[in-house]
């Protein structure tokens, strides 16, 4: 475990330029970085009933734009069981424009009273495997396009 603390505080300067970019290039109100790791803390994860597989989930890695800490409801999300946690593995972006709060990256009051109509995601990858996922939330809803 160590050793992965380290390698994130080595990456988080990357990470964070990561989602300032996104966000700069998007136009979204706010970014977030989920990496792969270990299912470390899965007797107190609020998402431990929806995790088909205790060994890996996605961790929160940095946030940037205008969302408050208290709004993500966990720092941890099941790998394959919501439309987030399957992007790594799937190795498509995705774009949600119904049932924001059901992906568990934000509160659902600070949706609605961020105006937020839309969560598009972008799969991370290192070679051939998912490593993670750019999440960008966006007030308005893009085309499909």
């Amino acid at each position: 475990m160590g050793g992965q603390v380290t390698i994130l505080q080595t990456v988080q300067p990357i990470l964070a330029t990561l989602a300032q970019a996104s966000l700069a290039a998007s136009g979204g109100v706010a970014a977030q970085v989920w990496l792969t790791g270990p299912g470390d803390i899965c007797a107190e994860c609020p998402r431990r009933p929806d995790c088909p597989d205790q060994a890996a989930c996605l961790h929160l890695a940095t946030r940037a734009g205008d969302i408050e800490p208290a709004s993500v409801p966990t720092s941890r999300l099941p790998l394959g069981s919501n439309p987030i946690g399957r992007v790594p593995g799937a190795d498509e972006a995705l774009v949600e424009r119904d049932d924001l709060a059901d992906l568990g990256i934000a509160d659902a009051a600070w949706l609605r009273r961020s105006g937020i109509k839309a969560v598009a995601t972008l799969p991370l990858r290192h070679g051939r495997r998912g490593r993670g996922v750019l999440v960008i939330l966006a007030k308005s809803k893009p085309s499909d396009g």
